[in-house]
Parts: structure tokens; sequence; C-alpha cells
């Protein structure tokens, strides 16, 4: 009896692995215990900074459907506080910095023999080893409040937001680049998650997140880890944008979050794919909005006008600039122009006077490349 059952655990064991390995090859990645992930994790100086402690009274049991869900609620950036004195804040920590990096120590014994230590050790003649390794910058300080998240979550949660940044490194030069706080605040209950809003966004209804500009905190429902990943990663462009931009136009920050939202990360590598929300089937589900319209759409407009005509366009129009090199040059000079002032925007003038063309022409290119149908998905 016992070596049938000794037997059948190696079995299990076998199985599992194979498993495991034939998931590896397919999406080149490893699915390990969290006990293992932690314990790796405390070996690696990636960790993201300064988590605030959890609400553990709010945690309920998060949904296991795997499954995409249909976009029910729009994640949605609030301009303001009451304290209007706040938009106009500077939220960053100045420009961003290189990590320090662990010091590597060699030496040898009286037998001889190389050691290697990240501690410097007593009565030793050793010396630093000289590491040729790329530099790590320090982009942003990730603080999480509220409900106790999965750590998986936060891993893939942290491994998107560096994407973020090496995405922001290329349409920006290094030193014009800001070090941001990401401040997310996560709600597993409904019930806590409405009375949370309604005392700091009462005017948002049916929401998933929202962001505030004023605090700089992002508020996000966390109903599954799919749908709380991608609302995360939302929020987390618009405290980019506020940060290294400062107030910028909605079609740009909307745009941006929506484009970004869905990016991928495998190994070094991410993909930007199509936001299912907004294109399907070869078109645009919402018919577009004319680029005058779009581009010249005042927050009024936003919260007054079809939202969902307003998303779609938006993030089919930065899909359409980050689509051609040319194009993703003249994203660069807008990013740049708003750049200048933290709390101005371009206006539409100064917006088509960057695009160097009239907006007739503008729009023509935009419709043909829209009529093609096929969108390719994009990599960092």
């Amino acid at each position: 009896m016992l070596k049938l059952l000794r037997n059948g655990i190696l079995i299990l064991l076998a199985f599992i692995a194979s498993f495991q390995l034939v998931h590896y090859l397919d999406n080149k990645n490893l699915y390990l215990p969290s006990f293992l992930n932690q314990l790796f994790r405390y070996f690696d100086d990636t960790n993201f900074a300064g988590s605030s402690p959890v609400d553990l009274a709010s945690m309920d049991t998060p949904s296991t459907k795997s499954r995409s869900p249909a976009r029910q609620y729009q994640p949605q950036e609030l301009p303001q506080t009451q304290r209007s004195n706040l938009s106009c804040t500077d939220h960053s920590l100045g420009n961003v910095k290189v990590k320090p990096q662990s010091k590597i120590y060699t030496w040898k014994d009286e037998k001889g023999v190389t050691h290697f230590s990240d501690s410097k050790p007593e009565d030793t003649n050793s010396q630093p080893l000289e590491l040729a390794a790329d530099k790590i910058f320090d982009y942003f300080k990730l603080n999480i409040s509220g409900a106790n998240v999965p750590f998986e979550f936060k891993e893939k949660l942290t491994h998107s937001i560096n994407k973020l940044f090496a995405l922001y490194g290329q349409l920006i030069a290094k030193e014009d680049l800001r070090q941001v706080v990401v401040n997310l605040r996560f709600f597993t209950s409904k019930q806590r998650y409405r009375a949370y809003s309604q005392k700091h966004a009462p005017s948002l209804k049916n929401t998933a997140g929202f962001y505030d500009n004023g605090t700089n905190e992002a508020v996000i429902m966390y109903q599954n880890s799919e749908r709380a990943l991608t609302t995360a990663i939302h929020e987390s462009v618009h405290a980019i944008n506020r940060g290294i931009i400062g107030s910028s136009n909605k079609w740009f920050n909307e745009g941006m979050a929506e484009y970004l939202e869905n990016i991928t990360v495998n190994l070094s590598t991410a993909v930007i794919k199509r936001n299912q929300s907004w294109y399907k089937n070869g078109k645009l589900k919402y018919r577009p909005l004319p680029l005058r319209k779009l581009l010249s759409a005042s927050r009024k407009d936003w919260n007054s006008q079809s939202p969902s005509n307003l998303y779609s366009t938006s993030w089919a129009f930065i899909y359409f600039l980050m689509d051609d090199t040319k194009r993703k040059a003249k994203l660069v000079k807008i990013l740049k122009a708003e750049q200048q002032n933290l709390c101005n925007t371009l206006s539409f003038k100064q917006t088509m006077k960057i695009f160097d063309m009239s907006d007739r022409e503008l729009q023509n290119r935009f419709s043909r490349w829209l009529a093609k149908g096929d969108k390719f998905t994009h990599q960092i």
C-alpha cells in the first residue's frame, strides 16, 4: 500500500513538471508556487518600493475567472480635487536616477580558492568586482494600499509599469524623464469601493477605477486579476503623464492610457495589443469622431458628449501615431511641447502647427489608416 502511494505521488509530480514545461515552452513563462516566487523576489534588487500597509478587513475573495470580460465600466480621470490649487502640483520626485548597484567582492584564500560575496570580508584582501551590466534606472515608486492583492498580481503590475517607462524612454530623452510616484488603492468590496468613490469622486458613476490628479491617487475595484490589472495600468499611465508632462489634453491622456492598458510583458519584451473594447473585426466599434472635434474637445465636452466615441477615437488616434516612425515623431513633439508648462495644455492651433498640415489632410490620412482593417501589434 505504501509503495502504491509513493508511486502515485511520483507520477503526480512528474505530471505537474511536464505540464509546467509545456506551459513554459508555449508562453515563455514559468509559474511557480507563491512561496518560491517570494523567495526569489527576496534576492532580487528590483522590488517595488514603498508598499503601504494593507487593509485585511476589506479583503474579499476575488473571482478566479480567466476569461476576458467585456468592459462594463470606463476608468476615468478626475480633473482636480475640490481644492483647485492642487491641480498644478508637481507630484514627481525629480529627475530619474540610476539605482545603486550592490557590490560583489572577490578574494582568494590561503588554498588559492576564489570566493565571491556581496559583503566585504574582514581581515581579507578583497577586491570589488567590476560588472559589465546595463544601468538600472529608478523610474518610479509604487505604493499599494487598501485590499491585500495577490503577490503575483503585484509582480505583473510592477513589470508592466517598468515597460511603460521603457516606452516613454523611447519618446523622451532620459534627462527629461521624471521619477514618478504611483499610488494605487485597491478595493475587493464593491460596497467599500462605492463608499470611497462617493466621498472622493461623487460626480463619477459606474466606474471600475479613477485617478485623482490633485492627490495623485488611483483607486481600483479588484473583481478579478485580469480586469484589475488592465485598470491599474490605465490609471498608472495617468499618474505617469501627470508626473512627466503635467497637465495634458484629454485626447492624449486618455488615448495613451487606452493604448497602453493592454500591454503584455513577456521576458524582456512587451507587446501592445489592439484594445478590443474599441476595435474588433477590423474596425472601430463606435463611429470615429472628426479629428478637429477630438483635438479641440474640452473637459466639459468629455463630460457631456458620448464618452465611448471620445475614448475609442482617442485610442485609435494614438495607435495611428505610434504605428509609423514619422507620425511617432510628431507625437514626441507634442509631448515635449506639453512638458514646457505644468499647468497649460496645447490648443488645437498649436497642435496642428506641430503636425504641419491642415486638419483636412490629417483627417484624410487617419481615415485611410482606419479603413485598412489590419492593425499590427506593437512591440517595445
